[in-house]
């Protein structure tokens, strides 16, 4: 299926399809923006901008797919351990599937996928300042700060951000260099006979890997789109601005975050 809307297609592509909001969000919405003709923006770094928010919703499904392939994997392991079948008991030894390996694969596919859709959005800020920040969030940030009063809104986005863009990259670190160590998937007797079950941890122990996906995979998308959200605004036509719209009335604009108005005040019906 292909929906087209305001001259551009997007096919349905990793099983997701236009209400996917990572699809709606990453591709529609700023596609929808970027054809309206109200952006000092080239026409040829427009296709390009375009090409990498495709690139980005690709690299975000991948994570996403990721995310899902973990969570029913883990699930499956322990209803299995759950099952009549899913535990046998020899001498001095207690035998069940341990899924730690394939799990922790899908935990690093779903790390690599989020850190490169960060990256595309770094690559869209570098046809936007006409500079070139490699693939180095960090210093995209560093001019993003220079950019805005210390106080605004932006700057504070950012610094909340910081953290766990942060924890991401140096987990995507240890999988390059072969040193990601989950807590593993494991069982146990307590002395009133109770099974209890263990799932797999990041190395600092503080959450589970499908705790981390969860909230990782979201504050990714909403990092993505409210960056290249503040990106396009620096470069909009004068008395042109790109709006936040409230979450009541998102409904009504295709469940867009984000449209681009008039500088005044929006009246949203």
């Amino acid at each position: 299926m292909v929906k087209q809307n305001n001259g551009f297609k997007v096919a349905k592509i990793l099983n997701s399809g236009t209400a996917n909001p990572i699809v709606n969000r990453l591709s529609l919405q700023f596609f929808d923006i970027l054809g309206r003709n109200l952006l000092s923006i080239s026409t040829e770094d427009l296709e390009k901008i375009k090409k990498l928010l495709f690139e980005l919703m690709k690299k975000m499904l991948k994570a996403e797919e990721a995310k899902i392939s973990y969570l029913q994997q883990e699930n499956l392991a322990i209803q299995k351990i759950l099952s009549k079948n899913g535990i046998k008991f020899q001498r001095n030894a207690i035998l069940y599937d341990d899924p730690t390996e394939d799990l922790k694969k899908k935990f690093e596919d779903f790390l690599v996928n989020s850190v490169i859709s960060i990256r595309k959005v770094v690559k869209i800020a570098d046809i936007v300042f006409n500079k070139n920040f490699g693939d180095g969030v960090g210093s995209l940030a560093k001019y993003l700060s220079s950019l805005f009063d210390k106080k605004s809104p932006e700057i504070k986005m950012i610094e909340e951000d910081t953290l766990w863009v942060k924890e991401l990259f140096d987990l995507r670190r240890l999988v390059e260099h072969d040193e990601l160590e989950l807590k593993p998937f494991n069982i146990s007797f307590k002395p009133n006979g109770n099974l209890h079950i263990y799932i797999p941890h990041l190395p600092n122990g503080k959450a589970s890997v499908r705790e981390y996906i969860e909230i990782t995979l979201e504050n990714c998308l909403t990092f993505c789109e409210d960056i290249i959200a503040l990106l396009l605004n620096t470069r909009c036509l004068k008395g042109i601005k790109i709006v936040l719209i409230p979450e009541d009335k998102r409904s009504d604009f295709g469940n867009f975050k984000y449209t681009i108005l008039l500088k005044k005040p929006p009246v949203f019906p």
